[in-house]
Parts: C-alpha cells; sequence; structure tokens
C-alpha cells in the first residue's frame, strides 16, 4: 500500500496543476472578453452626445447623414457592423486603412470614387463623442423604422408635387485646387463680412477673398 503512495500524491499534484490551468485559461479568455466588450462600449452621457453631435455636424454631415448615401455611405447601423477601433482608425487615417488593403475601406473606396479626409485636429475625446452620437442616433434611426405599434414608417405617404420653378446655376468662379486627390479641394464656408467682403474657406487651411470680378485672392493660409 506504501509503495503506491507517491503514485496518488503525483497524480493528484497533475490533477491540480491541470485544473489551475484550465481555470487561469478561462480567467484569461473571460479577460479578453471583457476587454473586447469594453473597447465596443461607447459613451452615453448627455454632454457626449451633445458635443458629438456638434461635431459630427461640423466635420461629418456634408457627406454621411442616416437615411440615405451621399458623397459618404449610410451610417445608420454601422457602429454594430464593425468595432470601435476600426472605426476610430478610420476616422484618424481613413488613407492609410484603405491602402493597408483592408477589405470594408477598399470597398467603400471602390464605391464612392474618392478618399475620406484625414481629421487630425480630433483629439480621442472628440473622435469618442462623434462615434457616442453616431451610434446613438443609428440606433434609434433603426428603431424608427421597425414596424412597431404605433411607429410612423412613412409620415408623408402624398407624393409631393413637383414645382414648376426652376434654378439656373451660373459658374462665377473656381477655387484653385488644393490636393492630387479627390477631392480636389474641401471647400466649407462662404461668408459675407461688412463692406461687402466675401470670403471662401477651403478646410485644409485656405481662407480665400473675392474681388468684384469673382476673383480669388489668398487672405490667409492656415
Amino acid at each position: 500500500m506504501f509503495k503506491h503512495y507517491p503514485f496518488f500524491r503525483y497524480t493528484g499534484l497533475i490533477l491540480l496543476l491541470i485544473s489551475s490551468f484550465i481555470s487561469c485559461n478561462q480567467h484569461s479568455s473571460d479577460s479578453s472578453s471583457e476587454t473586447s466588450n469594453k473597447e465596443n462600449v461607447y459613451a452615453r452621457g448627455e454632454m457626449n452626445i451633445q458635443h458629438g453631435m456638434q461635431l459630427f455636424n461640423m466635420h461629418c454631415a456634408s457627406c454621411h447623414n442616416f437615411t440615405e448615401n451621399l458623397i459618404g455611405p449610410n451610417l445608420s447601423g454601422v457602429t454594430s457592423e464593425v468595432d470601435k477601433v476600426w472605426l476610430k482608425e478610420f476616422i484618424n487615417n481613413p488613407i492609410t486603412v484603405i491602402e493597408s488593403g483592408d477589405e470594408r475601406a477598399v470597398e467603400s473606396f471602390k464605391k464612392y470614387k474618392q478618399y475620406m479626409p484625414p481629421f487630425p485636429m480630433l483629439v480621442e475625446k472628440d473622435v469618442e463623442d462623434i462615434l457616442a452620437f453616431i451610434h446613438k442616433f443609428s440606433q434609434a434611426e433603426k428603431r424608427n423604422k421597425s414596424n412597431r405599434k404605433g411607429g410612423l414608417l412613412d409620415p408623408v405617404p402624398e407624393k409631393i408635387e413637383t414645382s414648376p420653378i426652376t434654378l439656373v446655376v451660373e459658374k462665377q468662379f473656381e477655387a484653385p485646387q488644393t490636393s492630387d486627390v479627390t477631392p480636389s479641394t474641401r471647400i466649407n464656408q462662404m461668408t459675407k463680412v461688412p463692406g461687402k467682403r466675401l470670403f471662401i474657406h477651403d478646410l485644409r487651411g485656405q481662407i480665400y477673398e473675392i474681388n468684384d470680378g469673382n476673383e480669388l485672392s489668398t487672405f490667409m493660409d492656415i
């Protein structure tokens, strides 16, 4: 009986080590899953979402909305389709993500045939707040389109008549090209100041003044 004692002792030790190994692996897996879940958590505070909405309207709304594809893709549901890490990397430097061969980014570039400009002026909190707004608004838009009781799927069912009014557009001036790739310019705003002076702003740092002959001159290069 004593001859077999060491065998049982070592067997118990081996079982204990195996149990510890499985427990560690399970803990590691749970920690990894917990980290992954935290990475995809979006801020819910009202101030975060308000700030994100302001930044979205300033930097994103000219190309994106939550109902249709425009210059860029419809963003409804995007936070459910890809993780937050990918979205942050793409916002910070979309050209790098596209040129890395990322499948989603490349397909988007082929469809819209232009690069989304990078936004180096946005700090970490700005990007987090923009994504918080996108997540909140896109989830609300998806719920709004669901066929739930009392929901207005089409608040204006009657077709709106085409107006007989027409608009004739005449070219007045052309802004200088500021990039060799599309978009060639990033004109964001035209502003009239006291004294009838007219200015336009290119997001790449140029501010032009337009004279009476509709000619542009660089007022400031920032």
